[in-house]
């Protein structure tokens, strides 16, 4: 659904209410280690962010996955959930995505 953008035509908002418009998805990872699409252009709000793209069925599995230590998903610019966790997702480096 991400790579092909096929999300039925309803505006996308973050987990905040900030509008988000998918630019480019990026490419994706085949290699398997890292987050699942790199060098993605995405629009927040009016502000053009350029980033990786991880996708999980739950919010939590961010955390499961232990992305939160890995510093491979520092360069994460969006986590995209289905069913979004109690918390938000936080990089090694300690921000959130």
């Amino acid at each position: 659904a991400w790579y092909s953008l096929a999300f039925g035509g309803a505006p996308l908002r973050t987990r905040e209410g900030q509008v988000l418009e998918i630019v480019r998805p990026g490419k994706w990872n085949e290699a398997g280690q890292g987050p699942d699409f790199a060098e993605a252009t995405l629009r927040l709000d009016g502000i053009l962010l350029h980033g990786a793209v991880e996708i999980h069925l739950n919010g939590a599995d961010w955390f499961a996955h232990g992305h939160h230590t890995d510093l491979a998903y520092n360069a994460v610019a969006l986590h995209v959930v289905l069913a979004p966790g109690p918390r938000p997702a936080l990089r090694q480096d300690s921000t959130a995505v």
